[in-house]
Formats: structure tokens, sequence, C-alpha cells
């Protein structure tokens, strides 16, 4: 409803000013040769016991679209149609055992889907750790795991990403007078140019986006990616 009062009033807004509507040629209008439509809201996933709280991201398959969001713990769904969502597995890739830097979640956010075997995916996540969510303490990392099975069961490889190692803060989930987050890095998305994976990521540091990137002939794993910094590439992308 909002694009076509906006475009009406746009269209009144010229017609008062004197100004002619822009004619479109044939071959603009070959060129552009579609519409749409603004209707009524539609839910295409109902209510549950735990809200999602991750970008929700969709992957084009030979077996149409599959789809995948979390809290904490990553689902993935499937559509058979554009409003039919399906959640096809709850907790394909959960928390990691006490202690480990995933210790409280991993949701997620990218995933590549191996050209040379399409049951292949190499997906990265949203870690986080040492958390006390009601005080607003937790520390968080970006890392890797790889499916074989097309997103239904996961391997975890380890950490990809980390926030620079000098950058120290109070990881005691229980004490409140250090809120320090300069040392998270996260909430990321990865995608491929050329040969190269790039991956934007939001530093606790500056609260400012950042980017790595790594091979795609290595395909993301630990150990294989860099930080862009003052200009150049080569920082690590663990502790650089």
């Amino acid at each position: 409803m909002k694009v076509k009062l906006t475009f009406f009033f746009l269209i009144v807004f010229i017609l008062l000013s004197g100004r002619e509507i822009p004619k479109i040629s044939a071959q603009t209008q070959e060129t552009f040769n579609f519409w749409f439509e603004v209707g009524e809201e539609e839910y295409v996933y109902g209510p549950t016991g735990r809200g999602l709280d991750n970008p929700f991201f969709t992957l084009n398959t030979q077996n149409g679209i599959k789809a995948f969001s979390a809290n904490a713990n990553t689902h993935k769904f499937s559509y058979p149609g554009l409003t039919n969502l399906i959640l096809e597995k709850t907790n394909v890739l959960g928390p990691g055992t006490p202690g480990s830097f995933d210790e409280c979640g991993a949701w997620l956010n990218s995933i590549y889907i191996d050209p040379n075997d399409t049951n292949h995916y190499l997906g990265w996540y949203h870690a986080e750790a040492k958390c006390n969510y009601n005080i607003g303490k937790v520390k968080q990392s970006v890392a890797f795991a790889e499916s074989f099975d097309g997103g239904n069961s996961w391997t975890k490889r380890g950490q990809v990403l980390t926030a620079d190692s000098t950058l120290i803060c109070n990881d005691n989930p229980n004490d409140s007078s250090d809120l320090c987050l300069e040392d998270d890095v996260g909430n990321h998305k990865v995608i491929q140019i050329g040969d190269y994976f790039y991956m934007f990521f939001l530093a606790g540091a500056d609260w400012k986006i950042h980017i790595a990137r790594s091979k795609v002939a290595e395909a993301g794993k630990p150990g294989t990616w860099e930080k862009y910094y003052n200009g150049s590439w080569g920082e690590p992308g663990l502790g650089g």
C-alpha cells in the first residue's frame, strides 16, 4: 500500500509541476518487462516457543529452495511454494561443549555449495561463549563447518575469525563490572567474488564493518583467512 501511495503522489507532483512523465522507449520496455504487486503481509512461518533471532537466508538448489535461520541452534527449512515454509529439521547446528568457543550457540550465516558436489556445503557460523545475556556479557567469533548431506548435518572444523588478540576483556560471565565488547567479532556474511571468499563482519572494537578474505581453493577453512587492515591484506584471521 505504501508503494502505491508513493507512486500516486509522485505522479501528482509531476503533473502539478508541469513536467512530463518520462516516456519509456521500446528498448527500455523490453529491458524492464516486469511488474510487482503489494498486498497484505503473509506469515510463512508461525510463532514458536523460541523465536528466531538471526538473518533468514535461502539457497537455490536442484531440489528447490532451502533456508536457514537460528536462535543458538540453527534450523533448516524448505519451500514447496513461496508462501508455504516447512521446517525440515531443527538443530542442524548447535552449541558446543561447555568451555568451548561456541558453548552458547551456533548461528549459521553463510553457505557455499561445492559446484563439484552439490551435497557438500561449506558454512560459516556466528559463535558465542562465556555468555550471561542477563547482564549483556558474551564473547563472539566466527567458525567454519561442513555438511556432506545437503545441510542436514554439520561437522565443525574450528574458528576462522577472532578479534585482535591484544584486545583482552574480562571474560568472567558473572562479572557485570566489565561489559567490554572490544574482543568480539561476528554477525558476518560471506560472498564469493572470483577466486576469493570475502567475509564482512562486525567488530566490537569500533562497532564498524570490517572485511576478511580466503581463497576459494582453500575452501574458507580455519587458518586461510586474512583481514584487510591499513590498506592491505595479510593480518591473520585468528587474532590479527
